[in-house]
């Protein structure tokens, strides 16, 4: 993978070189964005805001502990209402990783739960 950032006024260039295609930043945002978490830390609850992807779709959101297990793991069908409240005031604290994943894009971010 190679990196160009030459300052915040000028064009980034990331190319990274799969087999043979190659990918390009745009490529790259258009698959893999970031979520939103909220409140992140997260004590007993965190919501995800899921707007990123469209009313109707299908999307796989997974929860990987700090150890690398999969703690939470569920398909939901986008509807009117973009946003997934998660209860985690069972879970050990600490930093998990979030996925979302549909047909078109992926996801993820990182949350904190902290008591």
């Amino acid at each position: 993978m190679y990196n160009y950032v030459l300052d915040s006024n000028t064009i980034v260039q990331n190319y990274a070189n799969l087999g043979s295609t190659v990918f390009g930043l745009n490529d790259m945002r258009r698959s893999n964005t970031s979520l939103q978490v909220y409140p992140n830390p997260a004590n007993t609850y965190a919501n995800l805001n899921l707007s990123e992807f469209r009313q109707g779709e299908k999307v796989q959101v997974s929860m990987i502990n700090p150890a690398g297990s999969t703690v939470y793991s569920r398909e939901i069908l986008i509807g009117s209402s973009s946003t997934l409240r998660l209860e985690t005031a069972s879970w050990p604290e600490g930093i998990y990783l979030i996925r979302a994943g549909s047909a078109s894009k992926t996801a993820s971010s990182k949350v904190a739960i902290f008591r």
